[in-house]
């Protein structure tokens, strides 16, 4: 499994590169949503997109990646800091399919990655 992460956040892309790691899942790094659309565009094949909320543009890229067939069955899930729901709801509204806290990254990814691989696998 591919996974692409937009954040500029070290201590965020530290926790998440342990949790791919330890899941042996591959991992493609960006520092914005604009870097994140050109590895899409791109062959690269990515088959989850973690995105960092506190990313300019964030919630206008979600749409964007989901209006385009070829890119809107890419599971997005949001990386939030503060649980709040008046932050959280526009993320799912935009099309995200998930948001975790930051904080709980390292223990909850794994299993939000495997229901994702799982749906995948059963659907093909």
């Amino acid at each position: 499994m591919q996974a692409l992460i937009a954040t500029t956040n070290q201590s965020l892309l530290a926790e998440v590169r342990a949790a791919c790691a330890k899941a042996t899942m591959s991992l493609t790094a960006v520092a914005s949503v604009y870097e994140a659309a050109q590895i899409l565009k791109s062959d690269q094949r990515t088959d989850i997109l973690l995105l960092d909320l506190s990313m300019g543009h964030a919630l206008d890229f979600i749409r964007d990646m989901k209006s385009h067939a070829r890119f809107s069955d890419v599971p997005v899930v949001v990386l939030i800091d503060d649980p709040d729901p008046e932050r959280i709801k526009p993320a799912l509204e935009a099309g995200a399919d998930r948001w975790l806290t930051t904080a709980f990254v390292r223990t909850r990814l794994l299993s939000v990655i495997k229901s994702f691989a799982d749906t995948t696998t059963s659907s093909t």
